[in-house]
């Protein structure tokens, strides 16, 4: 919704400064050469002034952390090194088909 809003006033902005108040007039004066990259570099620059590229960047940044902390956890073991506890799985729980199978196996 909200790059919706972006796209609308980005071209409302360029129809005003152009004097284009047809929807012809529009495409066609982006199709030309340059007006196109024109109409882009000002949808990005009133995307980076919004809030939605403020979050985007706050969540890309506190993804980063997060790998970040998760690589520096299996980046410092060495080959062959044991886990510790905390990060060793669970001990496996049998159900109980595997054990009456293993009981008919052994009686």
């Amino acid at each position: 919704m909200e790059w919706e809003n972006i796209n609308r006033e980005a071209l409302r902005l360029i129809k005003n400064e152009h004097g284009l108040n047809e929807p012809g007039q529009v495409k066609g004066w982006a199709m030309k050469t340059n007006n196109f990259m024109m109409l882009s570099q000002r949808i990005i620059s009133m995307a980076k002034q919004s809030d939605i590229m403020r979050e985007y960047t706050t969540l890309n940044d506190d993804f980063k952390k997060r790998l970040k902390d998760e690589d520096r956890k299996t980046d410092e073991k060495e080959i062959g090194e044991k886990r510790p506890i905390l990060e060793s799985l669970p001990p496996r729980e049998l159900k109980k088909e595997e054990v009456i199978k293993k009981v008919k196996k052994q009686g």
